[in-house]
């Protein structure tokens, strides 16, 4: 909710409606009649939001995130000259000062009021609506496209199952070899936080495509298995549409705290009374804000508090106990436990350790970013990643490479255990746009997406036994070149298909590992936009 110490109340705006009867219908009884300006406490995320849908009636007085302003005030949102003083602005009358300190009600009320915080728009599809989206994708192609339960041993907190879409020209095997055609496998993932509904719509957008045209599909499907799971987070994705649209988290019970002498709300009446004197300018801003916060009065009630949900996208293990996430339960970052401690981020490492993925996209809003490599945590192939995600970002305009926004996320992980090749993308502008612009925003994306799709993998190849010729899975890969330090290994999958994103241009010491057969080092040269097939063959030991 928008009451916890997930926010970093950092900015402090103005808010105005043009028509305040309207907006006072919205509001509870005890706000109404102190409704002219408001002035609010938000969270960098509140502000980016509430700036993309009321540019005009939003003026910005003061932030500690002079990144956050300065990109506001380059993006017109907020115009520069509407910065004000609030002590400058003594002369309106009926104010009504808001922040943490205060009833979190009140502002929930405000926050709804002004943005439509608590009703999805219209157009998304419920979990309901997307299973019947599912089944159409299947029925109109049978031969290619598979649905598939993820969670096959166990579902999630509430109970539910996580389904994937599988794309291939042989949708009962997970990798084949045939002819030498060496397929490798795709993943492409939407909805970690439960509230960016537009990259739902952004990963059915790309697979529609996809099984629409042909010509596209045949040169895919020849190369790659593409696995799509639109809706990971799916008991948060539910909880958007039926309660609170602004949530993040899944929805696990992390916590059941015994919560003793709490503080009451503050009371309609002492809030009432302290504004008066504000307006009649009996008391100061600052002595305003102190009094408010002394305002309280004991509740001597004892209780359980349940505390809900972990950020999926800060629960994979790089930089877990470094800078992947926070320690703080009532956090909208907090990252768990320990890795992997939720059922979703499970699900996403064992289709890793089935299927080892050749190449990883993992959709979020918003920001128009392409994100690479890691963030705190160093990466030796850090330039090379940087290279090619600027490959991607340069396909559309407005979209830009960065560092992810901590350690501990999805395509983090997949470095770490698959691929070089894996990227986090954050769409547009906002969480919930309005459906015809998460469309149109998925339609820019999508030559982004055509060159991922397209991008060849520098090596490829099979690990084979010796003797039989057949493939050896799970054999340990280390490219001697380079001197990994986080633990990332790569490994060969079900029928020794490896791959292997390397830098063009540059010779590599390729270390074959298994304990069953005697290891073997090889020399590779990375060639430009090409994509080299190097079989290996491993000798049994005696």
């Amino acid at each position: 909710m928008l009451n916890n110490d997930a926010y970093q109340f950092r900015n402090k705006l103005i808010l105005e409606k043009n028509n305040t009867n309207i907006f006072k219908e919205k509001l509870n009884e005890k706000t109404k009649k102190l409704i002219k300006k408001i002035y609010l406490f938000v969270s960098n995320d509140e502000l980016l939001q509430l700036s993309n849908l009321f540019k005009k009636n939003l003026k910005l007085i003061y932030s500690k995130n002079k990144t956050l302003q300065n990109f506001l005030h380059s993006k017109k949102n907020l115009n520069k000259n509407k910065i004000v003083n609030l002590l400058e602005d003594d002369d309106d009358r009926n104010k009504l000062l808001i922040s943490q300190l205060i009833n979190p009600k009140i502002k929930q009320e405000l926050l709804k009021a002004y943005s439509n915080f608590d009703k999805v728009p219209e157009g998304y599809p419920n979990l309901k609506q997307l299973k019947f989206i599912y089944k159409n994708f299947k029925k109109n192609n049978k031969d290619i496209v598979k649905i598939l339960r993820l969670t096959k041993k166990e579902k999630t907190a509430e109970g539910r199952n996580i389904y994937g879409i599988k794309i291939s020209e042989n949708v009962t095997n997970n990798q084949t070899v045939t002819n030498q055609q060496y397929k490798t496998n795709i993943l492409i993932v939407g909805l970690h936080h439960a509230r960016e509904l537009n990259t739902v719509i952004t990963t059915l957008y790309i697979m529609e495509r996809i099984l629409r045209d042909k010509k596209l599909r045949n040169e895919i499907l020849q190369k790659y298995n593409l696995y799509f799971i639109p809706v990971l987070n799916v008991d948060g994705y539910n909880y958007v549409f039926t309660k609170n649209n602004w949530w993040r988290k899944n929805r696990r019970i992390v916590n059941i705290e015994t919560v003793k002498n709490q503080t009451v709300d503050i009371s309609y009446n002492d809030v009432k009374g302290l504004i008066s004197k504000f307006n009649e300018k009996k008391l100061t801003e600052s002595e305003l804000i102190n009094k408010l916060k002394h305002l309280k009065k004991p509740n001597l009630k004892i209780f359980k508090k349940k505390i809900i949900g972990v950020d999926l996208n800060r629960n994979y293990p790089l930089g877990f106990g470094k800078c992947g996430g926070d320690i703080n339960y009532n956090s909208d970052c907090y990252k768990g436990e320990f890795p992997f401690s939720e059922v979703e981020t499970r699900v996403i490492r064992n289709l890793t350790k089935k299927l080892n993925f050749a190449k990883v996209l993992d959709f979020h809003s918003f920001g128009r970013h392409v994100l690479t490599g890691y963030t705190c945590t160093k990466n030796v192939q850090q330039e090379y990643i940087s290279k090619l995600g600027k490959e991607l970002a340069d396909k559309i305009e407005d979209y830009h490479i960065r560092a992810p926004s901590a350690d501990g996320e999805h395509q983090e992980y997949q470095i770490t255990r698959s691929t070089s090749y894996a990227f986090l993308i954050e769409l547009g502008t906002s969480f919930q746009p309005p459906l015809n612009d998460s469309i149109s925003e998925s339609r820019r994306v999508f030559p982004l997406v055509e060159t991922f799709l397209r991008k060849d993998i520098p090596l490829i190849g099979i690990v084979k036994d010796s003797e039989s010729k057949s493939g050896i899975k799970n054999v340990k890969i280390n490219v001697l070149n380079i001197k990994w330090t986080n633990g990332e290994f790569r490994r060969s999958g079900r029928n020794g298909l490896y791959h292997l994103f390397l830098q063009d241009g540059l010779e590599y010491d390729i270390e074959f590992i298994h304990k069953k057969y005697e290891r073997k080092v090889i020399k590779v040269l990375i060639e430009k936009d090409k994509s080299i097939i190097v079989d290996v063959e491993l000798t049994k030991l005696k």
